[in-house]
């Protein structure tokens, strides 16, 4: 019997609360109490100013797509039962930009379009994707 293709994300001391909340459905970023910016990924220090004050925050889940490609062959494991898919640089309204699946229709996802955070679970968590808004508003 062939492994599942999705590999389950590991969760550790840094990446444990970021994972847990997208259980629940809730994207979250960090963000320096010292310079007050947003970041992304997740770290224990402002890659803007260096301080070690940063806390997590819920993201508003919207945000505008920045540059994307469909993936038509993966022959690692993870993810080989979605292809084709589509990922993606997305811009969140908070200012740091995530990497994440994008689900829609293509014309709908170019530079530029709006879309909102969803959820797709992937064993006990679950992974952040984006859909293209709908009506255009993100």
């Amino acid at each position: 019997m062939e492994a599942p293709s999705r590999i389950e994300p590991e969760a550790d001391w840094e990446s444990g609360p970021y994972w847990e909340a997208a259980a629940r459905g809730v994207l979250l970023i960090k963000r320096c109490r010292a310079c007050g910016r947003a970041h992304w990924y997740p770290r224990a220090h402002c890659p803007h100013c260096q301080a070690d004050e940063v806390e997590w925050e819920a993201a508003s889940g919207r945000g505008t797509v920045y540059s994307h490609t469909t993936v038509h062959q993966n022959s690692g494991r993870a993810f080989r039962d979605w292809v084709p898919y589509r990922i993606g640089l997305v811009e969140l309204e908070e200012g740091p930009r995530v990497f994440a699946f994008l689900r829609g229709p293509d014309a709908a996802l170019g530079v530029g379009a709006p879309v909102t955070v969803g959820f797709e679970s992937v064993g006990s968590t679950a992974l952040p994707v984006f859909l293209a808004a709908e009506g255009g508003q993100a």
